[in-house]
């Protein structure tokens, strides 16, 4: 990608101002044309085509024993999927996969090595459901919301890429190149003391609140199969600060590490276009471009591209399950409370991954509300069991009102 997206270029320029690929039900907008993105440089199989590698060795206890990064050529042998992996793993028929299956087995097992240690170093892993949304391919409306499925082949993706973009956060930070890198600042500690309040509510005593990402993979395991396990979860995640980029390397406290940064999707996010280029240069030995003055504002820009987007991925989600919910009206669901506010209380549906607002007119009678308005006690605390019926649905504003139904 580096090769064909020359720095300063008019593409270059374009790509910095979209700062990532922008992803909605059916559709993607990509930061680069898609000559580049789905042929030039897309991995499909058998064609060769130019890549930057990282190869890493592991020894039988899952430590990298030893680094190399080098321009390739690779030619894939197959497109997989992560269905067809996760069947094999699971020792069934997982077609085309079927063929990779010695590979894949021995992948699952250095997965594991690497989990395993991520989490004793305090990597944390909510393992919260995705929203998915199924499209009806004549009329492109919302035909169902699911939870989507994350499988140990999703898993197994994640831990690699997280593997490969610590050893090129190691490798420029060793030889003193410049870099953009992903920090993660850690939560605020007024609402780890409310957690401390909020998990007794569901029988989980601590001794203390949490400080450490250790602290919270702890508490997670403690809440794990808890009849509040996902109201806990979610309030952890809210009182987590938001991943960044910046132009030197610090804590990123989600992963537990403070050598981080991301390198495997240059077709999609800008930052990792920076650290292609870094590298290529460290490879040739040629002088890096960029000063750090520039790599701040390259991080600005791409922080609020980066947050530009997620905003318009929710809003879109938002606003398909408000019309999918259109003609539900006056219907009567069972949900499950998960967060509370000023207007009243959040209610998510069972049978579809929906959320919707149940109005404090409607459940102010029902609720005590704790420390902070998070509803730490009475009928209507999170976690709480409710039937809701369908009162009224904005689609433009992705809204949805529920009533109590009892």
């Amino acid at each position: 990608v580096a090769h064909y997206v020359k720095a300063g270029s008019a593409l270059d320029k374009e790509a910095l101002a979209r700062s990532c690929s922008v992803y909605f039900p059916g559709r993607v907008l990509p930061m680069l044309p898609e000559k580049i993105s789905n042929e030039l440089c897309s991995l499909r199989p058998q064609e060769e085509h130019p890549t930057m590698t990282v190869q890493l060795d592991f020894d039988r206890l899952g430590r990298v024993k030893r680094e190399e990064f080098y321009e390739s050529v690779i030619c894939s042998r197959a497109r997989l999927t992560y269905t067809g992996v996760q069947a094999v793993m699971d020792g069934k028929d997982g077609g085309p996969a079927n063929a990779h299956k010695p590979m894949l087995l021995h992948m699952q097992k250095l997965m594991e090595k690497l989990k395993r240690q991520r989490r004793q170093r305090g990597g944390i892993d909510f393992d919260l459901p995705e929203p998915e949304v199924v499209l009806d391919s004549t009329t492109r409306e919302p035909d169902a919301i699911l939870r989507a499925e994350r499988t140990e082949a999703h898993c197994m993706i994640e831990e690699f890429m997280i593997a490969a973009n610590e050893a090129v956060a190691r490798f420029l930070i060793e030889h003193r190149r410049p870099g953009i890198y992903r920090v993660h600042p850690g939560p605020d500690p007024e609402d780890l003391h409310d957690l401390l309040l909020f998990v007794r509510h569901f029988g989980v005593e601590l001794k203390h609140a949490p400080k450490t990402s250790k602290d919270i993979c702890k508490l997670i395991e403690d809440v794990q199969g808890n009849a509040g396990e996902l109201a806990v979860k979610r309030m952890l995640l809210r009182s987590m600060g938001r991943a960044t980029y910046a132009a030197s390397p610090a804590l990123h406290f989600g992963l537990g590490t403070r050598t981080y940064l991301h390198f495997t999707s240059p077709i999609r996010r800008y930052p990792d276009l920076v650290v292609h280029r870094s590298v290529k240069e460290l490879l040739h030995d040629s002088k890096a471009a960029g000063s750090d003055k520039q790599l701040s504002a390259v991080c600005e820009t791409s922080n609020r591209g980066e947050y530009r987007a997620v905003r318009a991925e929710w809003d879109v989600m938002d606003m398909l399950r408000a019309r999918f919910m259109q003609d539900k009206m006056g219907q009567t669901f069972s949900g499950c409370v998960t967060g509370s506010g000023k207007k009243g209380v959040y209610v998510e549906l069972d049978e579809y991954f929906v959320e919707g607002l149940v109005p404090d007119s409607s459940s102010r009678h029902y609720r005590i509300p704790g420390k902070k308005d998070q509803g730490l006690e009475g009928p209507l605390a999170l976690g709480t069991k409710v039937k809701v019926r369908i009162e009224s649905v904005n689609v433009p504003e992705g809204e949805i009102l529920f009533a109590l139904a009892r």
